[in-house]
């Protein structure tokens, strides 16, 4: 007859599990790095470059509510960004219902 319950032997599996193969993952990782060296990041480089600043006439959207000065008062720039993303959720909801009238094919 058993008296008590133990959970540990259920749970050391499963976690002991993910610790495993969450160090294996890292070891991997950084193995990858040692190997590859700078020659990595140089091909990752040439691969992906830097984008440049976007010209200012080609700006599509600009941010009307944020400002950077707001981000020493994180309840401003919080309020601020939610602002912004409501108004960025509008013009994408304009462009959804714009969006048959632009692929329609005409018959």
């Amino acid at each position: 007859m058993i008296d008590t319950f133990h959970p540990e032997p259920l749970l050391m599996g499963p976690f002991g599990g993910l610790a495993l193969f969450l160090f294996g993952m890292e070891q991997l990782a950084n193995g990858l790095k040692a190997a590859a060296g700078d020659s990595l990041k140089t091909l990752m480089e040439r691969l992906v470059p830097e984008r440049p600043e976007p010209e200012p006439e080609r700006i599509i959207v600009r941010p009307k509510f944020l400002d950077k000065e707001l981000l020493s008062t994180p309840s401003l720039a919080l309020e601020r960004t939610r602002l912004e993303i409501g108004r960025l959720g509008g013009i994408f909801i304009g462009m959804l219902k714009a969006l048959p009238e632009a692929v329609e094919v005409p018959a």
